[in-house]
């Protein structure tokens, strides 16, 4: 069986129409904010471990996530941390997953001759000279499958870990059928 490895999500949601982020900065623990270096307050948390972002205009970005059923966790933590000091604070938040970073082994070696005439896929990059992986742009998204010649494979740029899980059982397939090896 193989098995996929979440490294990171990062995810956005709204929590009020604006938020007084110098007055937050002073009050809520384990934060920093630089106006002169960043427009958000960055708040660590520390279990699950995150950073999260929370800007002027009360949206958050978080990352370094790896649990997706973590995520409604980290945003009532954050709502929690700031109510006592905002009373906009809305009743129905929107969370949107941006970026989910998995990996995978799926072979003890890949050939990346193989993968670049056999599978025909177009926008593949690979300069081994700058980096040693061959990387596949998705055509028409923000997509990326990373493949290393150890085997490895690193999905970025997906909203979605059933669509990873997909893709990874057809490379998975045709790794058994001994087609890109």
């Amino acid at each position: 069986m193989i098995g996929l490895e979440i490294e990171n999500i990062t995810f956005t949601a709204k929590l009020a129409e604006k938020i007084n982020i110098e007055d937050l900065a002073e009050k809520i623990n384990n934060s920093k904010y630089k106006s002169d270096e960043f427009s958000g307050l960055i708040i660590e948390i520390n279990k699950p471990k995150c950073a999260v972002f929370l800007f002027p205009n009360g949206s958050i970005t978080c990352t370094g996530v790896i649990r997706i059923e973590d995520i409604e966790l980290i945003v009532n933590h954050i709502i929690n941390e700031i109510e006592i000091f905002e009373d906009s604070i809305y009743e129905d938040i929107d969370i949107k997953i941006k970026n989910i970073i998995a990996s995978s082994v799926i072979s003890e070696k890949l050939d990346f001759d193989f993968i670049k005439t056999q599978l025909e896929l177009k926008n593949i990059e690979n300069n081994e000279k700058y980096f040693p992986g061959l990387i596949y742009n998705i055509e028409g998204a923000n997509k990326k499958i990373i493949f290393f010649e150890s085997g490895k494979i690193i999905f970025t740029g997906y909203e979605d870990l059933d669509e990873i899980k997909k893709t990874l059982n057809m490379l998975k397939n045709k790794i058994i059928n001994n087609e890109i090896l």
